[in-house]
């Protein structure tokens, strides 16, 4: 075989392969978002109240951020944070769930309590953040 049918035939099977592969339905692979990713089976798991009738809360959270507590028990809020905080009932800026809990300022190493008076999920939030949120189940 000569140099120049050798050429040719290596032309041929190269654009042969682009070809096949073309009409194969080969495509550039997909870039999915981080928001299209599947979760975790952490985060498709229900969260489980913690039962108390302790929530410490400081500038970055309330822990548990999920409580369970009996009709009427009282919930003591403690402060553990450096600045005073308001807790509020949800919806910002509404407040009108549970319209009586919505405390005065709450001071670093200072507690507030509030009782629980009727079953459900109560949700509530630190008034300067109210991205800030915490929630009671009350049974």
């Amino acid at each position: 075989m000569t140099l120049k049918k050798s050429k040719n035939r290596a032309v041929l099977v190269f654009a042969t392969l682009v070809c096949g592969l073309t009409l194969s339905g080969c495509q550039t692979p997909l870039i999915r978002s981080i928001r299209e990713v599947e979760p975790t089976p952490d985060e498709t798991a229900e969260e489980i109240p913690v039962p108390t009738s302790l929530i410490t809360f400081s500038e970055t959270g309330f822990s548990p951020e999920l409580a369970e507590v009996d009709l009427g028990t009282a919930v003591q809020f403690e402060n553990i944070g450096r600045n005073s905080q308001i807790i509020a009932s949800d919806p910002h800026p509404n407040h009108n769930y549970l319209p009586d809990l919505y405390t005065t300022p709450i001071y670093p190493k200072e507690k507030y309590s509030y009782t629980f008076k009727n079953p459900g999920r109560w949700g509530f939030h630190l008034e300067a953040n109210p991205s800030i949120r915490g929630e009671v189940v009350v049974r």
